[in-house]
């Protein structure tokens, strides 16, 4: 991965007495690189509060393509290190996780005067590694408040699809394909399956049904659910319109060639990933079913108590 693929930025200010360098020990690598957390650079940095007075911070910034967070590692004066990730346009930052890091005793060495004996590693693994344009490390329960040693920062990322006037177009990768074209058409059309489903639609049923699902169009599929649910309330039939997804345009009427059709592992893969969400899905909509049976239950007690209450005469 180039390194002009991304930025390094930080709301302190680097301590230049050696005349280092934030951008020395801060790595961002491919998940899949064989280097792993080895070559990562033995020297420490030393950062001073801004004006500002604000919390230490070191930002990430890709310029030209999305990138989705696997796992960091930091080796710093901070006991405690915060994680977040922001997209274009958004205004706030994302909170993905917080690690406490473990005390290890380094070689003693002289950061810009400051004597150097031990640092805390803090290690983040992302379980949902979703694309992101920057991600944010805060620095928190620093040793000493007037500084921060850093030892380096290493960035596990998978590159994603390119942004507006990057060098490349890129396709998006198969964990982040949600918007536009077929992926979209085929997950609108999974949607009115999904109300079945909380209605006792099974799993196996719908993996029978997963083949039909990937050819058929959203607004076929969601006008056949609405034909079976003909006897259902207003509020049913509202939810599913809204619930619907109009299809992406066709590939096969597209001017451009047909792509190649993807390896079988590939679509196995994302076979595989959809029927985990919709079980998992499905695991939510029993808790809710549940939820509301105890709920009407519940009144329905209390209906019987009051009726047996006012059918008893009154006690002159």
């Amino acid at each position: 991965m180039a390194s002009q693929g991304w930025e390094i930025c930080s709301t302190w200010e680097v301590d230049d007495g050696g005349g280092a360098s934030l951008s020395d020990h801060v790595t961002v690598r491919d998940v899949q690189s064989s280097d792993g957390a080895g070559g990562l650079e033995d020297a420490c940095i030393r950062l001073v509060p801004g004006p500002e007075k604000q919390s230490c911070e070191v930002t990430v910034r890709f310029k030209q393509q999305q990138h989705a967070i696997h796992c960091i590692d930091v080796l710093s004066t901070a006991r405690t290190c915060e994680v977040y990730r922001q997209n274009e346009g958004d205004t706030d930052a994302e909170y993905l996780c917080t690690a406490r890091g473990q005390l290890e005793t380094v070689k003693e060495t002289l950061v810009s005067g400051v004597s150097v004996k031990s640092l805390y590693r803090a290690e983040m693994d992302l379980e949902d590694p979703d694309l992101c344009t920057s991600v944010t490390i805060r620095l928190l329960s620093l040793q000493d408040k007037s500084h921060v040693i850093i030892g380096h920062i290493l960035v596990l990322v998978s590159p994603g699809p390119y942004l507006a006037g990057g060098s490349q177009s890129a396709p998006a990768p198969v964990h982040a394909a949600v918007g536009g074209g077929a992926s979209a058409a085929s997950l609108g059309a999974m949607m009115p399956l999904m109300l079945q489903m909380a209605q006792g639609f099974s799993m196996p049923d719908l993996k029978n049904k997963m083949s039909f699902i990937s050819n058929a169009s959203a607004e076929s599929v969601s006008g056949r659910v609405l034909s079976q649910q003909g006897g259902g309330t207003a509020h049913e039939e509202l939810a599913i319109r809204a619930l619907a997804v109009k299809p992406g345009p066709s590939p096969v009427q597209s001017h451009t060639p047909a792509p190649h059709p993807s390896p079988p592992g590939k679509s196995e893969a994302l076979l595989e990933d959809v029927c985990q969400r919709l079980e998992r899905l499905e695991s939510v909509c029993a808790r809710i079913e549940t939820s509301l049976s105890k709920t009407l239950e519940s009144f329905d007690k209390r209906l019987r108590i009051l009726e047996n209450g006012t059918d008893k005469p009154s006690e002159n």
